[in-house]
Order: structure tokens, then sequence, then C-alpha cells
């Protein structure tokens, strides 16, 4: 009884992005895609977008309820940027010419100093593209973690402060208190 539930917005830019799909593979015609889309954009019931996709393959029909799983293009960069190495490459391609050196040389310390040397460059002097020392976002998050940790404790040595202070006025005030009442007798 799904089919006589209202559809939502999204389902039907789901479906529109289903019939898109169908319509780039070179399964309909751009009149047939136009008139899919408005029947698609009446549509009130989910019956009424299945009858759209009958004759497209199941795998372009839109389930209702299945949630289309979108990336903004700075995730995608983001996803791109984080599996590549191009320390760990360099430093490989390093070990590679110093064995390659160290081969030619016949002498072993010359490859050890080279990937020293690049080791020392990339990791420690951090030559190279700006791009290759920006940190990662597990670095960030676990910046961030780091200061609010501090934050805290800053903020709970102040209360601990702010309560020995009451504490002691409290105490002057019962001793000043007790040393009246004393006084007065």
């Amino acid at each position: 009884m799904i089919d006589h539930v209202r559809l939502s917005d999204d389902e039907r830019t789901q479906a529109m992005s289903a019939l898109g799909a169908a319509f780039s593979q070179g399964r309909l015609g751009i009149e047939e895609y136009d008139s899919r889309c408005q029947v698609i954009a009446g549509a009130q019931y989910q019956y009424e977008i299945d009858q759209v996709f009958t004759d497209l393959p199941s795998s372009l029909r839109v389930h209702p309820g299945a949630s289309l799983q979108l990336y903004s293009a700075e995730e995608i960069e983001r996803a791109r940027q984080s599996s590549r190495y191009p320390k760990a490459g360099l430093m490989a391609l390093g070990a590679l010419a110093s064995i390659g050196i160290g081969a030619y040389f016949a002498n072993a310390i010359t490859g050890f100093l080279l990937i020293g040397a690049v080791f020392t460059l990339l990791y420690v002097l951090k030559v190279g593209p700006a791009s290759w020392n920006v940190p990662s976002q597990r670095a960030l998050n676990r910046q961030r973690l780091r200061e609010i940790k501090d934050a805290e404790r800053a903020r709970a040595i102040e209360r601990r402060a702010q309560r020995l202070e009451l504490q002691h006025e409290f105490k002057s005030n019962a001793y000043s208190l007790a040393r009246g009442a004393m006084r007065r007798r």
C-alpha cells in the first residue's frame, strides 16, 4: 500500500534524476524524456512514477524511502587529495634511486645518505609544494579536540579557583560573625 502514499519533493527529484540517467544512456528521446518529466512533476503518488519506469531497467527505478547519496565537489576533492601520498612516493623513489646509485658506485653508504637526505628534505625541512604540508583532516580534528580539552581544563581550573575563593570568603564571614558574637557576650 506504499503506492498510495503521497510523494515528497525529494522523491520526485530522485525520479527525475533516474530519468535523466536513462536519457543520458540513450534509452529515451528528448520528447519522451520531456513528457515523462512532466508526468513526474505532476505525480502525487508512487504508482504514478512507477508507470513512467515500466519499460526501463529496474536499476533505474526509484524506490521510495531509498536515499540518494550526494557528494559535494569539495568532499570529492578532499577524498581525492587524501588518497595521494606524494611524500611516501618521493621517499620510495629516493630509496630506489639510492639503491641504483649504490649499485652503480658499489658503495652502500651513498644509498643510505641519499635516503636520509630525502627524508630530511621532505619531513624535516618540508620542501615541496604547500599541498604536501597541509594537515590532514584527522590532524585537524585532533588539533580541534586538543584545543577543546585545553579550554575545558582552563575552565575547570578557573571554577576551582572561584570555589576556593568563595569558601575562603564564607569562612572569613563565619569567623567574623562568630568573633562578633563572642565579643557581645
